[in-house]
């Protein structure tokens, strides 16, 4: 030969377009609309994971615990009552640092739960 080299190039090949409605269109929009409805639950469970996580870690924080001292006083509500009035009982509890957890009582008389910390 003449003493030259010679290199080939080959170029590649224009992706194949086909008609509108073709089989390759048809098959490129399936795959599309394939990944979507597999992405969407996908992420919308890991998203539900993640709340459920953290819902279970925000229940499994230890707060401090705090003790109880309790108390039950017993007394009228009416003055026709045979118990000592209920009112200036609760009124000295209150400011030794006592708080209200439930009451009941039938008309007449009547009963306070109480509680502090200890």
């Amino acid at each position: 030969m003449d003493g030259l080299s010679y290199t080939t190039i080959i170029e590649p090949a224009e992706p194949p377009t086909g008609r509108r409605g073709s089989a390759l269109d048809r098959s490129a929009s399936l795959n599309k609309s394939h990944y979507r409805k597999l992405m969407k639950p996908s992420i919308l469970n890991s998203a539900l994971v993640c709340a459920v996580a953290l819902v279970f870690a925000g229940c499994t924080t230890t707060r401090p615990s705090t003790a109880w001292d309790y108390k039950i006083i017993r007394g009228g509500l009416s003055r026709n009552a045979m118990a000592a009035p209920l009112e200036p009982q609760l009124q000295q509890a209150g400011g030794e640092g006592w708080e209200v957890v439930s009451s009941g009582g039938d008309g007449t008389t009547g009963f306070v739960i109480l509680r502090k910390p200890k």
